[in-house]
């Protein structure tokens, strides 16, 4: 029979979103760190992660090239009304706008954060990839419609 396994599929699929919906913040322990790589443009970026600790996780990345900070992010991570908000403030700016934790795979250290109603990037990808290594990628519709994408890959400063 070929929908055997659709109800432990199913039953997985809700307990994926259920979990997304009311994650803690404490299940993005594994973000915590320094962090430094290179972003898809080449460009170094350092970046640093705050434990869960008291509520929120607290990241700040500073973009140089030719030993010169380009750009910088601060990031908050947090809950509120029972949900997981990215907030970015990019250069220092608050943004507008927050990022509702749409997805998450715990076992797979992997959370992903969307607004459809914001500009550029509407998705937010954190994942660490091992004990060693985190991949971040910001995505959605530049200003010519056409979907943009920025990956950044690093590796555990110690």
């Amino acid at each position: 029979m070929p929908y055997q396994h659709l109800p432990r599929l199913l039953l997985l699929f809700l307990a994926t979103v259920a979990s997304a919906l009311a994650a803690p913040i404490d299940d993005l322990d594994w973000l915590a760190g320094l962090w430094r790589g290179t972003s898809t443009d080449g460009t170094t970026i350092e970046s640093f992660y705050s434990s869960t600790e008291g509520g929120a996780v607290i990241g700040s990345s500073k973009e140089f090239k030719n030993g010169r900070c380009v750009f910088f992010d601060l990031e908050l991570f947090r809950e509120k009304d029972g949900k997981l908000l990215l907030s970015p403030h990019p250069n220092g700016q608050r943004s507008k706008d927050s990022f509702p934790l749409d997805a998450l795979d715990q076992p797979g250290r992997k959370a992903t954060f969307v607004n459809r109603q914001h500009d550029w990037p509407q998705v937010f990808i954190y994942q660490r990839v091992d004990d060693e290594h985190l991949f971040i990628s910001l995505s959605g519709p530049g200003k010519d419609g056409k979907e943009l994408k920025t990956d950044y890959t690093f590796t555990r400063v110690k």
